[in-house]
């Protein structure tokens, strides 16, 4: 864990709230659920040792990678075609190579606070629709001004800023589905 990285301090904090799922090969699984992030179904995939950049990914997180992102769509998949009258059109997996600096350039305190991550995003069927209906550019509502949105998106899928319970039960079947077993 490296102090200041984001990513580090999030991993910490939710883990000591047994809010992330433990996935093979060191990655983790967490869901958003600051005052901003009002959405059920928007994760972070994140290493869970500090990893500024892909080149610093062990052979193990490397080679888990994939079969993480399988497994976390098929349970998101399975869990969504369970619990509501609605299915998931589109998972989206965003990564944003957004460092100020070429490798070369960054300096080092800066290049320690980087952690690799991907964005997760759930996309419902009546999610589209209810976008569609507002006149809502998919593109614009599922990018970075995803926020701006989410009061178009289904009520259903709107959580509260507490934390809702919705959060709490998707991340316990995750935790079931996917969560390395310790044996």
């Amino acid at each position: 864990m490296v102090k200041g990285c984001e990513c580090c301090d999030s991993r910490q904090k939710n883990e000591e709230k047994n809010k992330i799922v433990k996935l093979e090969g060191g990655w983790v699984l967490n869901h958003y659920g600051g005052e901003d992030e009002l959405y059920l179904g928007r994760f972070v995939l994140q290493t869970y040792d500090h990893r500024p950049d892909w080149g610093d990914l062990s052979q193990l997180e490397i080679a888990t990678l994939g079969i993480n992102l399988q497994r976390i769509n098929s349970s998101l998949r399975h869990y969504w075609i369970k619990k509501f009258d609605d299915y998931i059109d589109q998972i989206y997996i965003a990564y944003f190579n957004d460092k100020p600096y070429k490798n070369t350039d960054i300096p080092k305190d800066i290049y320690n606070k980087l952690h690799v991550h991907m964005h997760i995003l759930v996309r419902t069927h009546d999610t589209r629709k209810e976008l569609i209906k507002k006149q809502i550019r998919l593109k614009d509502a599922l990018g970075w001004h995803f926020i701006d949105y989410i009061n178009k998106f289904p009520k259903i899928y709107q959580i509260s800023s507490n934390g809702d319970d919705k959060v709490k039960q998707l991340m316990e079947y995750l935790n079931l589905s996917l969560s390395i077993k310790n044996d």
